[in-house]
């Protein structure tokens, strides 16, 4: 922010030196149908450069448009995408959890079949076992 001040002030006492220094030459302009005649210098710079700045203006104005437009589009894709990993997210967390709903009925299913846990039915396999070992161990003693 300083710079510009400082370099808008060089330029102001440069643009007096030169009007100063050229105040003395003189020159005709010639302005479509007119002539306008002894106009100094400095004038012919100073118009020259107000005409210049008129036809940039437009140019800067619709670059400025432009780079607003594009800038929205980025926004809009960007939403796009976040809205579209969200949505991939909800699907993943909806899979998971129907998944785990699934697990769980199975679960719940197979212990209302047999009314057992796993570590019971093992358990019961094992009295099994020993009961029928007890019974041919006795079987082969009555023989």
């Amino acid at each position: 922010m300083i710079a510009k001040l400082i370099c808008l002030i060089i330029t102001l006492v440069l643009f007096s030196f030169f009007m100063g220094f050229n105040l003395d030459n003189k020159c005709d302009i010639w302005f479509f149908t007119t002539t306008f005649k002894n106009v100094p210098v400095f004038m012919n710079s100073l118009i020259s450069f107000a005409f210049g700045v008129l036809c940039t203006i437009p140019v800067a104005f619709a670059r400025r448009i432009k780079s607003q437009k594009r800038q929205e589009e980025r926004e809009a894709e960007r939403r796009e995408a976040q809205q579209k990993k969200e949505a991939k997210k909800a699907a993943k967390a909806a899979k998971a959890a129907k998944d785990f709903e699934a697990q769980n009925q199975d679960k719940a299913s197979g212990k209302q079949e047999s009314g057992k846990t796993t570590r019971e039915k093992i358990l019961d396999k094992i009295q099994k076992l020993k009961k029928a070992n007890k019974s041919s161990e006795t079987e082969q003693e009555a023989e």
